[in-house]
């Protein structure tokens, strides 16, 4: 999302999907992840995805003042640059 968020408006969202104080990316996460915990937050996630998608459908509006909004954040000075830089592709993947 990082150079994306730069020209149009993201959005983000967090669920518990295992025990507080498990740090990211051990076993424990993993673990949890396949257990219900997981499996709820999952659920969770999915439906609130779902639901503010189908709020945007019903209400377009949003998207536009949503645009605005980040247009007003990044203030009127903003210049887009790569986060990468002005760069060649180290690798051609369509070859």
């Amino acid at each position: 999302m990082g150079d994306i968020s730069w020209l149009v408006p993201t959005v983000g969202l967090n669920t518990a999907t295992w025990v507080p104080g498990t740090s990211a990316h051990t076993w424990q996460a993993v673990a949890a992840g396949g257990m219900s915990i997981g499996q709820k937050g999952m659920m969770v996630a999915a439906k609130t995805l779902t639901l503010t998608a189908m709020d945007i459908f019903k209400d377009p509006s949003v998207t536009g003042k949503a645009l605005e909004e980040l247009n007003k954040r990044r203030g009127d000075d903003f210049v887009y640059e790569a986060l990468v830089g002005d760069r060649k592709a180290p690798l051609d993947y369509r070859k």
